[in-house]
């Protein structure tokens, strides 16, 4: 007689799912590691751009690489609002391909790239007030020369960036992200190139530091902008894209991307604020402390532009099953994308945590040892954080690719907003060290991943995201 308590095939029948959940169906592996892969890879040839500008100005200084990534994050933030509306295309586009409308996917791009143009000047004069900052925030004259130099630089050239964003909106929304990864790879050398020439003056060009890796920056950021737009115009040519009046002003989705886009500007704004103002709070503690913590960020830095290029692939997923009506695939994509990067933060955590040395080693020729008796600590420290900040950018992006922006917007306000409480408590307030200011400000990145998660969990989004394709678009 068979024992109801027992059933063998129990365990095959549990690795069958766990199979089918993450590797089948519309939001599985299968479908999000050809999205994904190249994206992280993109992402990965970001991190190394940053890198290796804060790498050869190691050589130089410490206080020139500190510079670089101050100076850098602060050219950013001014676009950022924009940036977020203008990125905001490639969730439109995903929900358009979702839908098969694929006349109308071109059609967002166009309408994002005139809203780039329409937002430079602004980013400029936003800019002549921001540069202050670092007069306001108390550096050291010597840093504020520096700082200022690369700013100025990066801020002019901000169009680029934003027109990159429309241009590889397109191909993340259709899932072609191959493409943005070829472009990546060519400014990738681009800047490398660039940037050892005229950082160090070889090839008879003068020794310009951190200008130098100012110039590099804008060439490369230049030719990937121009090489995007190019591979954008052919595949608007050829079928099933072929057929939209490109050139022309679409109310209706300029205002589907200020109503989604700017939310999702804003979060990333106030995101991006928070973090320069803690980093140049920290920055403010002494130049030692500044050249500890940026060598800790670009260690990070590994760990968080690779789990953009998943975010982008759940956000493209969770938008593509939502337009086609599938909700199942699209919470089956958040998890995948979960599962992916708890894996690849947990190794990272465990380098973090068992070889900092090692791992400081490159950007410590410069370093003096108290500058590196700082930096490792505070590099074990950020291993503390890295799975929650990995749950927080994957169901932010999941919400994000739904549509529910304003959500994300206000849990991104409140985390972001903690944090630099905490750090400006823990300065002002209780007189703190680097160290145990660095430590408050990990534990207070644990908030993030949770409330995320909350909000996803409640479900909200699945109708939310069903809506947001909206009607047809007329050509």
């Amino acid at each position: 007689m068979k024992n109801p308590h027992t059933n063998p095939e129990s365990p095959s029948r549990a690795a069958a799912r766990l199979r089918s959940s993450l590797l089948d169906g519309p939001g599985g592996l299968r479908r999000m590691l050809p999205i994904a892969v190249p994206m992280i890879v993109s992402q990965l040839f970001d991190t190394t751009m940053m890198f290796v500008d804060r790498l050869f100005l190691s050589h130089v200084s410490p206080l020139a690489m500190a510079s670089c990534m101050t100076g850098g994050i602060t050219a950013f933030l001014c676009g950022q609002l924009f940036f977020g509306v203008v990125a905001y295309c490639a969730t439109l586009v995903a929900h358009r391909f979702g839908a098969q409308r694929h006349q109308e996917c071109p059609v967002i791009v166009i309408q994002a790239a005139w809203m780039a143009c329409a937002a430079y000047p602004i980013i400029l004069l936003i800019g002549r007030v921001t540069v202050n900052a670092f007069t306001w925030v108390g550096h050291t004259p010597a840093q504020i020369e520096l700082e200022t130099a690369y700013f100025s630089i990066l801020i002019n050239a901000s169009i680029l960036g934003l027109l990159r964003a429309a241009f590889s909106g397109f191909f993340a929304g259709i899932g072609q992200t191959r493409v943005i990864m070829f472009g990546n790879a060519l400014a990738l050398l681009i800047h490398v190139g660039a940037n050892y020439i005229l950082i160090f003056g070889k090839l008879g060009a003068p020794a310009l530091g951190i200008v130098g890796a100012a110039y590099g920056t804008v060439l490369a950021s230049g030719v990937m902008t121009l090489f995007l737009a190019v591979a954008f115009f052919r595949r608007t040519l050829q079928r099933p894209y072929r057929g939209a009046r490109l050139l022309r002003f679409v109310p209706e989705v300029c205002a589907k991307l200020v109503r989604y886009g700017v939310p999702n500007g804003i979060e990333g704004f106030i995101g991006i604020f928070c973090f320069t103002a803690i980093v140049l709070l920290i920055h403010a503690m002494g130049e030692d402390v500044a050249a500890a913590i940026t060598m800790v960020f670009n260690w990070d830095l590994v760990s968080f532009f690779p789990i953009l290029g998943v975010q982008i692939a759940v956000s493209t997923l969770v938008g593509q099953n939502l337009g086609a009506g599938h909700v199942a695939g699209a919470r089956q994509a958040a998890w995948t994308g979960l599962a992916l990067t708890l894996a690849y933060t947990g190794a990272l955590a465990i380098l973090f945590l068992s070889v900092p040395q090692t791992l400081l080693r490159p950007f410590a020729s410069a370093a003096s040892p108290e500058i590196v008796r700082l930096a490792v600590p505070m590099l074990r420290l950020a291993a503390l954080y890295l799975m929650f900040d990995g749950t927080a950018l994957i169901f932010s992006g999941a919400l994000r690719g739904a549509g529910d922006t304003f959500w994300a917007m206000l849990i991104g306000i409140g985390f972001h907003v903690l944090l630099i409480t905490v750090c400006v408590v823990a300065i002002y307030l209780f007189r703190a060290g680097p160290i145990t200011v660095w430590a408050a400000v990990c534990f207070a990145i644990f908030s993030g991943g949770i409330a995320y998660y909350l909000r996803f969990r409640q479900g909200r989004w699945q109708q939310l995201g069903l809506a947001l394709a909206g009607k047809n678009v007329e050509c």
